[in-house]
């Protein structure tokens, strides 16, 4: 598999089909500037939390429609779908599988609920992970990783135990977690023999406030004193210091692979349409300072 994905979120059903031509024919020219074959695209639905979403929600185009419409350009691509399983019965998941199967998807990302303390009416991912596994032995499937969340070293090795073979992490701003998790989940992995799985980190970049609040009402978890830095300047200061943050980021992982020798790999998400010059941005510098390690 590639070390380097990019995270492309479907365009909105409201788009005329020429703005959705244009902005997935400049996305295809940007990925074989890059090189980047394996495109990460999630499902987006409408999702229940407590705080209000600081983002209106705008529906998507479906995932495999997304998938039908990238691939009818030149540019060869592998599509790496999200697959909300806790939505889905059995029925419901084979036959988007299959459907999914059909197009020419072999890498597949399963994502569970947003809370455990939810009883949804689909599969858990661990479930369909080895109802997957059997049906579809040549799939090779994916999982989320959330670096702040307890016990997910533990977490991680039940789902590569269910069949899992890669994880995509939540966004990143710090290394502190990740770094625990992965350390901890190496000596998981040894003691139970198996190899450790390649984890992709995810970094996106930000250009305005209500980026950050977005991010944050998303789940990922800024410490209290980078919050303040990223917000304390205004929008004109977002961008440049969510960027320094980032090479700060990469410079310790840099190091740590070094060091560690992890298989790691590498998410770039643009979160929201206007990021998406940040992100090639982000990706550009991400080649220089990881040479070597991409």
């Amino acid at each position: 598999m590639d070390k380097l994905f990019y995270e492309a979120i479907p365009p909105p059903i409201k788009w005329k089909a020429e703005q959705v031509e244009e902005w997935t024919s400049e996305l295809l020219i940007f990925l074989k500037k890059e090189k980047i074959r394996s495109i990460n695209i999630p499902e987006v639905v409408g999702e229940s939390k407590e705080q209000e979403r600081t983002v209106p929600l705008i529906a998507k185009i479906e995932t495999l429609d997304f998938i039908d419409r990238l691939q009818n350009h030149s540019f060869p691509i592998t599509p790496i779908p999200n697959l909300i399983t806790v939505h889905r019965s059995e029925i419901q998941l084979i036959e988007w599988v299959e459907n999914a199967y059909r197009k020419g998807v072999r890498h597949l990302i399963l994502v569970g609920g947003e809370k455990s303390s939810i009883s949804y009416p689909g599969l858990q991912v661990t479930t369909a992970a080895r109802l997957l596994r059997n049906r579809f032995p040549d799939l090779k499937l994916g999982g989320i990783s959330i670096f702040t969340r307890k016990n997910e070293p533990d977490r991680i090795l039940r789902k590569m135990e269910s069949g899992i073979e890669f994880f995509i992490s939540q966004i990143i701003y710090e290394t502190a977690n990740m770094k625990c998790v992965l350390l901890n989940l190496a000596k998981l992995c040894q003691a139970a023999k198996l190899p450790l799985p390649r984890v992709y980190l995810s970094l996106a970049p930000a250009a305005k406030l209500t980026d950050i609040a977005f991010l944050q009402w998303l789940g990922v978890e800024f410490p209290s004193a980078l919050s303040s830095y990223f917000s304390g300047g205004g929008d004109e200061c977002v961008e440049e210091r969510v960027d320094e943050m980032i090479d700060f980021v990469l410079e310790e992982l840099k190091y740590f692979i070094s060091r560690k020798h992890f298989n790691l790999g590498f998410n770039v998400e643009q979160v929201m349409y206007h990021n998406f010059p940040s992100a090639q941005r982000l990706i550009k510098h991400m080649k220089q300072r990881l040479s070597g390690c991409l």
